[in-house]
């Protein structure tokens, strides 16, 4: 039987849910994901679910194989670093546009606002440091006003999420 929730679900929420599992690594890389487990444990039905891991294909983090389904999407050291270096190259290309940029305080996204002293620390914490590495990332890539510059850096921040988490505790 399905329930009115299962059929009025929010594709937003399902995909935020899913993205901030994998970003977390509760499903861990290589792992086999199922669409039919993934919606029972979201309480929704499979067809969003089933669209949104293909959405999440298209961002890198989700793998499709055509008989066996979707699989976390394992990164590798090579991936790490040509990762690294094209994060460098965007926030370059955005900061070569803007050469001469002085950004007020108040412009600054929360979290770099706390780091310049203007509002309370956050709590210090590793994945305080990760959200605001990946504030300060996407703030710089959005200076260059370039909106496919500010995706990619978001997709590679969402990609490097755990590699910077484990680099910190590290």
């Amino acid at each position: 039987m399905v329930t009115a929730e299962k059929t009025n679900s929010d594709p937003q929420r399902i995909y935020g849910a899913i993205k901030a599992r994998l970003i977390a690594h509760e499903y861990k890389p290589g792992e086999h994901l199922m669409a039919e487990v993934i919606a029972e444990e979201l309480d929704v039905s499979e067809a969003p679910v089933r669209d949104i891991l293909t959405r999440l294909c298209g961002e890198g983090l989700v793998e499709m194989t055509d008989r066996e389904g979707f699989y976390v999407r394992p990164i590798s050291e090579t991936e790490i670093r040509e990762l690294y270096e094209f994060n460098l190259l965007l926030l370059q290309y955005s900061l070569g546009l803007n050469g001469n940029m002085r950004i007020p305080p108040e412009k600054f996204p929360n979290q770099l606002r706390a780091i310049k002293g203007t509002e309370p620390p956050p709590p210090p914490c590793v994945s305080s440091i990760v959200r605001i590495t990946d504030d300060l990332f996407a703030h710089i890539a959005g200076q260059s006003g370039n909106s496919q510059i500010v995706r990619s850096i978001w997709n590679i921040n969402d990609r490097l999420h755990h590699v910077r988490m484990r680099e910190c505790e590290v």
